[in-house]
């Protein structure tokens, strides 16, 4: 098995993705809101690349779920951080209680987290990752028996920490296997080991946390930190996100 390591969305197109698994990181903070969101009880996440897209689907869902109506539809989305304007949901993993979410699906665009995803599309199979959830979809991933490769979305298209960092743990934890590594792999391994016994001190150290920081977001930052508080993971098929069964 080799594990290679995609350092932003940018770069996606210069790598080989066809038959092989990938995952998909943006923990700062559009996978951790995912994972958090299909864990409190939302029936499936829309990653759309464009605010117009965004809109379309929510008020017309039948685009995607022929049976739904749009009163099941929650409009989400970021761009520099913060919540679109006139959007009712932003990108913050807090927002999305049980209570909010539970029972609807999420139409969610943002600046770097669903053009990643979107991007993987060559791959057999597409997972969702984040720290609340590693351990398990390092398990996924490794179940599909195929060379792995670790997607980081990255921030405006340069190369993040928080996100190689999170690629470091699926490593970490697979190294049982003995996989081949890329250069960058081994990076993002060494990494993990580093701040492995604190990994919010990685989000505190990147540029994107200390903005983060800045809009008044430090408890994101610290929800985004945890590692496998779920034990499921999510698999990004047809368009949407679901947890895989």
């Amino acid at each position: 098995m080799l594990i290679d390591v995609v350092p932003t969305a940018k770069h996606i197109g210069d790598y080989d993705l066809t038959a092989k698994t990938a995952v998909v990181f943006d923990i700062l903070r559009a996978t951790s809101t995912i994972t958090t969101a299909l864990a409190n009880g939302c029936l499936g996440v829309f990653p759309v690349l464009s605010v117009e897209e965004a809109r379309s689907l929510a008020a017309d869902p039948k685009q995607k779920i022929p049976s739904a109506n749009p009163d099941v539809m929650m409009l989400a989305g970021e761009r520099g951080g913060q919540k679109i304007p006139f959007f009712p949901h932003g990108n913050s993993p807090l927002e999305y209680t049980a209570e909010v979410v539970a029972g609807n699906y999420l139409v969610l665009t943002t600046s770097n987290g669903t053009r990643a995803i979107n991007g993987s599309v060559r791959a057999s199979y597409v997972y969702i990752g984040s720290l609340l959830n590693i351990r398990a979809t390092a398990v996924a991933a490794t179940g599909k028996n195929k060379d792995i490769v670790l997607v980081c979305a990255g921030t405006a298209d340069k190369f993040s920490l928080e996100d190689t960092l999170a690629a470091g743990f699926v490593i970490k934890e697979l190294l049982h296997l003995k996989p081949a590594l890329s250069d960058l792999a081994t990076a993002a391994l060494h990494l993990a080991h580093h701040y492995s016994r604190e990994p919010v001190k990685a989000f505190l150290d990147s540029r994107h946390g200390q903005k983060l920081i800045r809009l008044g977001l430090q408890e994101d930052i610290n929800w985004c930190a945890r590692l496998n508080v779920y034990d499921f993971t999510s698999r990004f098929k047809n368009g949407r996100i679901e947890i895989d069964k």
